[in-house]
C-alpha cells in the first residue's frame, strides 16, 4: 500500500522556475543548475544554506555523494526514484544502498516528502526482491536518530517478514548488526510476544504510513549528524584543481551509492540477504 499522507504535499509555484541555483556536490565538485525556487520548496535545510556570489545564487555541498545527490535532483523534477546508469545511461530502480543512503540525505537537509518516496520504494522493494537489506543497517544506525522511521523499518522487516529469525542470524554475519539494532530488534519481538505473523502475506498487508514522515512528527526529519555550512568561497571551490581535491583525506563518511547492492538479475554481489 502507498499513500502521500503528508498534508503539505503540494507543487512549487510558477516563480519557482524564474532563476538558477549553482550547486558543487561532492570533493570533486560536481556542478548542478538547480532551479531555485524549487529547491528551497522542497529543502527548507538546503533552503537555508544558499548564499550569494557575484549576483548568482549558489550552495556548496562537499559531504554530499553526486550520485546521491543526482538521484535527488531526478526527484525534484520527476517525484520519481531512479538512477540513471554511467555506463549506458539507462535509468534502473535503485540499490537498497542508495536508498538507504538517500533517505540519510533527506534527513539531513529536512525533505520529509523525499524521505517518504523513498521509504515506499525500500518497501516495494523489500516486496518485489524479497530480501532483508542487512549491510546497510550499520550505516542507518550511524546516522539516524532514535526515533527514525528507518530505524523502524529495518526492525520491522525482520519481525514482520522472517519466518525464522534463529536460522536467519545463524545464516548472516553478526557484525552486521549494530548493538543498538539489536536492543530495538528484542524490544520489538517482546512487544509481539503473543505471536508474530510473519512472511510475504504480512508484509503485503503493511500500511506504508506507519513509516511516514507527518507534521506531527517532523523529529525524524532530522538527522543526529550535522555538516559543515555553505561557507567556503564558492568560485575558488568551482575553479580549484579537482586532483588536488582528490589528495584531501575524507574523514567524513560519504554517501556514495554502493553499486554492490542487491539487484533482480544477481550478476553483482548482494547487500542484502534472502528471506525465507
Amino acid at each position: 500500500m502507498s499513500c502521500r499522507c503528508q498534508a503539505d504535499r503540494n507543487v512549487p509555484p510558477l516563480d519557482a522556475f524564474n532563476k538558477a541555483v549553482i550547486v558543487a556536490v561532492g570533493y570533486e565538485q560536481r556542478i548542478f543548475h538547480i532551479h531555485e525556487g524549487v529547491l528551497r520548496f522542497y529543502s527548507p535545510g538546503l533552503d537555508k544554506m544558499i548564499g550569494m556570489e557575484n549576483g548568482q545564487s549558489t550552495l556548496f555541498l562537499p559531504e554530499v555523494d553526486p550520485k546521491v545527490f543526482q538521484v535527488f535532483v531526478g526527484w525534484l523534477y520527476t517525484q520519481c526514484l531512479v538512477e540513471n546508469s554511467p555506463e549506458s545511461g539507462v535509468k534502473h530502480t535503485l540499490c537498497f544502498d542508495g536508498l538507504i543512503r538517500a533517505y540519510i540525505f533527506g534527513g539531513i537537509y529536512d525533505m520529509p516528502n523525499f524521505q517518504n518516496d523513498v521509504m515506499d520504494a525500500l518497501i516495494r522493494k523489500v516486496k518485489h526482491e524479497w530480501h532483508v537489506p542487512v549491510r546497510e543497517i550499520k550505516v542507518a544506525y550511524a546516522h539516524t536518530s532514535t526515533d527514525s522511521f528507518l530505524r523502524k523499518f529495518l526492525v520491522d522487516v525482520l519481525i514482520k517478514a522472517v519466518k525464522d529469525i534463529h536460522q536467519f542470524f545463524g545464516k548472516t554475519k553478526r557484525e552486521n548488526f549494530p548493538t543498538e539494532y539489536l536492543f530495538d530488534l528484542i524490544f520489538a519481538l517482546g512487544d509481539c510476544a503473543d505471536g508474530r505473523i510473519t512472511g510475504q502475506h504480512a508484509w503485503e498487508a503493511i500500511n506504508n504510513c506507519d513509516y511516514h514522515i507527518r507534521n506531527e512528527n517532523r523529529s525524524d526529519a532530522n538527522n543526529t549528524r550535522s555538516l559543515s555550512g555553505n561557507k567556503a568561497n564558492f568560485s575558488e571551490v568551482v575553479s580549484s584543481n579537482s586532483s588536488q581535491s582528490k589528495k584531501k583525506k575524507d574523514k567524513s563518511v560519504r554517501f556514495d551509492i554502493d553499486d554492490a547492492g542487491s539487484n533482480t538479475n544477481g550478476k553483482k554481489g548482494s547487500a542484502s540477504t534472502a528471506l525465507k
